[in-house]
């Protein structure tokens, strides 16, 4: 199917589902009822929800409203924050270059960055791979030290800085800082890890990171929402609803490759019609069954795929603690409602 018979497909389909919205909402309330309820719970000011099947858009909504007085209602193609469903798209863009012969699972990270070890360096830094870092199994465990991305008094003292460090200069910190394991022994998150690969696919495209996921992602899809969150609140879309007040320090473009991009709900569904949440293309649909979830100050985000074929993304403009409990609630309201998304 062509670019412009899609999206003419989707509008269509998008114009019956605002139509069922608004003239039989009791069709879709449990959807509609664990939304707003999580936001009750929590003090959420707008959500989105968005949900497809095998590239369908079935179902989508915004909650709430973009400004802190209540005046502007959430549309329900809201860009918002993604935190870390971000990780996904690097997956996804680093999975695609590898296919593409111009990287290997296997390639030596600092190596391939050029970034020499300083004296007195952990010499197991040098044997970290790509692989490592796709799947969380570098060698570096927040549990057991801290989280380099949300360190800055302590690398803004040793590298002598009078602003936010940026990406660059937590790889530098972070190059004489000791691993809490063997790369590939075992698995730890790690937002660091994520950053190292925005700083890979930099280098093997010659982009900058958000330029090289909006060739190799975004746009193939459709996603013309994807893009680079910002710290300023001048210079971020207005079209994005407003952040509590703990969130508006975050340093959201050195996040880029581990939670600092904006996107809409239903863009994200076009994501989640193509590739696996971590990062491989889908090749067969049927039994697929995996969440991920992003959560930082300012932002609760989850996307799902479920074995029936259904993809779902929701986001929300406020972190809350109980982030996982969203999956089973959605999937009980899905279940309630599902012979009416076809």
């Amino acid at each position: 199917m062509n670019h412009a018979v899609e999206a003419m497909s989707t509008l269509l389909v998008l114009s019956i589902c605002v139509v069922l919205a608004a003239g039989e909402p009791s069709r879709v309330a449990p959807i509609d009822e664990v939304v707003t309820r999580f936001m009750a719970e929590h003090h959420i000011d707008a959500a989105t929800i968005a949900i497809s099947r095998r590239g369908h858009l079935l179902y989508t909504q915004g909650y709430g409203h973009l400004d802190a007085e209540h005046t502007r209602p959430t549309p329900a193609d809201t860009p918002m924050r993604l935190a870390s469903v971000c990780k996904p798209i690097t997956a996804a863009t680093v999975c695609r270059l590898i296919a593409d012969g111009k990287l290997t699972a296997g390639t030596r990270v600092f190596e391939y960055l050029k970034l020499s070890l300083p004296d007195g360096a952990d010499g197991r830094l040098a044997n970290i791979t790509v692989d490592h870092l796709l799947n969380h199994r570098g060698g570096w465990d927040r549990a057991q030290s801290y989280d380099p991305m949300f360190h800055d008094a302590a690398i803004r003292k040793r590298l002598h800085l009078d602003r936010a460090p940026t990406a660059d200069d937590i790889i530098r910190f972070m190059l004489s800082e000791p691993l809490q394991f063997d790369p590939g022994q075992r698995y730890a998150y790690s937002n660091f890890g994520y950053c190292l690969l925005g700083r890979i696919i930099e280098r093997v495209s010659g982009k900058p990171y958000i330029d090289c996921v909006k060739a190799i992602i975004a746009r193939p899809l459709d996603m013309s929402s994807l893009t680079l969150a910002r710290t300023d609140p001048a210079l971020r879309n207005p079209r994005e609803p407003h952040y509590p007040t703990g969130s508006m320090t975050l340093h959201t473009e050195r996040m880029d490759a581990h939670g600092g991009m904006i996107a809409t709900a239903p863009d994200l569904c076009r994501f989640l019609t193509a590739y696996q949440l971590d990062g491989r293309p889908i090749t067969r649909r049927p039994g697929l069954d995996d969440a991920f979830f992003g959560s930082m100050p300012g932002t609760t985000a989850m996307v799902r795929h479920r074995p029936d074929g259904l993809d779902i993304a929701i986001l929300f403009n406020r972190q809350f603690p109980n982030h996982a409990a969203l999956k089973p609630a959605i999937d009980h309201a899905l279940d309630q409602v599902h012979g009416q998304l076809k």
